[in-house]
């Protein structure tokens, strides 16, 4: 693709963690950063489900940290739907 814009990445990037590879969607996430392609709720929401697909607990509470933090999104009923997903897979929720 020549041009990449932020709906062709945000469709890899889910595309990717929906049918488990989150690794190469984190890691596509990282060439979007260095692309300096700015990330919306939608990429986050792809990176939320990767980790919450592969089980990196802390990894997704940082990314999570930082689309509010460094991002400034807020985070949407379907971002909280992700943690509440992670966390009780690593035994962290009740």
């Amino acid at each position: 693709m020549k041009t990449k814009d932020l709906i062709s990445w945000n469709t890899l990037i889910g595309g990717l963690a929906m049918h488990g590879r989150g690794v190469d969607a984190l890691n596509l996430f990282i060439r979007m950063k260095n692309a300096g392609q700015k990330p919306d709720g939608i990429t986050f929401l792809g990176i939320l489900c990767a980790c919450t697909h592969m089980g990196p607990v802390e990894d997704g509470l940082a990314y999570f940290q930082s689309m509010v933090h460094d991002n400034s999104i807020v985070p949407q009923i379907e971002h909280y739907g992700c943690m509440v997903d992670l966390l009780p897979r690593a035994g962290r929720l009740e």
